[in-house]
């Protein structure tokens, strides 16, 4: 049982999750100009996945990580 004195050391919560989705969402983004036919549907999808691409990257980004790169790429490729 631990001592009501002693301090429990604080863990920082990870953040690779939010990196990783991401980069992901970077790629998602990337990848479906080149997949979403052609014509006004297909234009508004692929803006819709590249603004929640931005949305995902500018918030995983301001997070402290070791995977901090992977949220800056996936950010630069949305």
């Amino acid at each position: 049982m631990p001592d009501a004195r002693m301090p429990v050391p604080r863990r920082e919560p990870s953040n690779r999750p939010w990196h990783l989705v991401a980069l992901a969402a970077g790629i998602a983004g990337m990848f479906s100009i080149f997949v979403m036919p052609y014509g006004v549907v297909g234009y508004l999808a692929s803006v819709t996945i590249g603004i929640v691409a931005v949305v995902i990257g500018h918030g995983s980004i301001r997070r402290r990580g070791a995977l901090r790169w992977a949220a800056g790429v996936g950010l630069g490729l949305s």
